[in-house]
């Protein structure tokens, strides 16, 4: 085998698996690490003014936004009591609510830093939060940044990647795989504006959080004169940085050496009635996805409506929602509704309050 189809291999046996979930080969579970699913239906481009994800989520949450707090806290959760105690720091003021039903929506980097108490402690909630504790333990939870460049004012003659292509890759050898191998180009999407958004995921991905954004952009700029040429300075560049990222500790999760088919499903299970559980890591057949993490928080509601309480249960509503969510689920698939594209999953708590 000749070097350049040594690293064509490579690329093909490392590269793309490490880009779908965000982490090293090395780490990633041979038997279970793809076991997740295609949505059918094309990408759809949100970057467009006063749009992106924003855009999605505000639609969504547009009938309940008054009662959304915003820049609130959550540190802990007792469970061991009824009604269930949430407390939560807002503006520097520790708060509690009492209620009836909690979802858990936390992003698995933050459900294994422990930042949030549950009490009891999941491996204190019988076999079901044993087997909580185990899958929170056993799923990865990767990390994957983009480094987005901006050329403004440049003219389309100038642009010196091709526009046609949406996605531009560089096969290297495999030390340097995953170090912004590939690149996605929206010339075509965005009103040919010149923007490139380079991918590092894995180890290299953690490691370049400890990089200024000087450092970042000078080594993506390397990147592309190795394959352009001379190219010119952007004018603009965005770096995130999900594993610094507080409220998620990572991007989303992935199946790590050590986890097994159960273990999403052992990550949903609800506590006692009480606590229930959604977001990407939850859903077995779309984690790491937006309509994974979309469709594990209508499953959550669809079973926590018919437990609330006959008091705080209004029978007509709940059965017009629980009609509503389940044919929205029906018509899952519509590629207008769900987007093919991974996402931190929301650091929310929802509750389903007494008061």
């Amino acid at each position: 085998m000749s070097i350049p189809q040594k690293e064509d291999f490579e690329f093909l046996l490392t590269y793309i698996p490490e880009s779908n979930h965000a982490a090293d080969a090395s780490d990633m579970s041979l038997r279970w690490f793809d076991n997740d699913c295609s949505l059918p239906g094309g990408d759809s481009y949100l970057g467009v003014p006063k749009g992106g994800y924003s855009a999605v989520v505000n639609k969504y949450a547009e009938s309940v936004l008054p009662k959304i707090q915003l820049g609130a806290v959550a540190t802990k959760v007792d469970y061991s009591v009824t009604p269930v105690q949430v407390r939560y720091v807002s503006d520097g003021v520790e708060s509690t609510i009492f209620t009836e039903k909690v979802i858990i929506t936390l992003p698995l980097g933050v459900l294994k830093a422990g930042d949030v108490e549950f009490i009891p402690a999941f491996s204190n909630a019988g076999i079901t939060g044993q087997k909580k504790q185990s899958a929170i333990d056993q799923l990865g939870m990767g990390v994957q940044n983009k480094i987005v460049l901006y050329w403004e004012n440049m003219q389309s003659s100038d642009v010196f990647w091709p526009k046609d292509r949406q996605w531009i890759g560089r096969i290297t050898d495999l030390k340097s795989q995953g170090n912004m191998t590939m690149w996605y180009n929206a010339y075509n999407f965005n009103g040919h504006t010149p923007i490139l958004v380079g991918w590092i995921q894995g180890d290299l991905a953690e490691k370049m959080e400890n990089s200024t954004d000087a450092q970042i952009t000078e080594e993506a700029v390397a990147v592309l004169r190795d394959l352009f040429g001379d190219i010119p300075e952007p004018t603009h560049s965005m770096i995130t940085r999900w594993k610094s990222e507080k409220y998620s500790q990572g991007s989303y999760s992935f199946q790590k050496i050590g986890s097994n088919e159960f273990s999403r499903a052992d990550l949903t299970a609800p506590l006692y009635d009480k606590v229930f559980f959604a977001g990407e890591a939850t859903h077995e057949l779309y984690s790491g996805t937006t309509h994974g993490a979309l469709m594990s928080g209508f499953d959550a509601a669809l079973s926590v409506l018919p437990l609330l309480s006959a008091e705080n249960n209004n029978s007509t509503n709940t059965t017009t929602i629980t009609a509503a969510l389940s044919a929205f689920m029906a018509t899952s698939s519509s590629p207008r509704v769900f987007l093919s594209v991974p996402i931190l999953a929301v650091h929310l708590l929802l509750l389903f309050s007494l008061l």
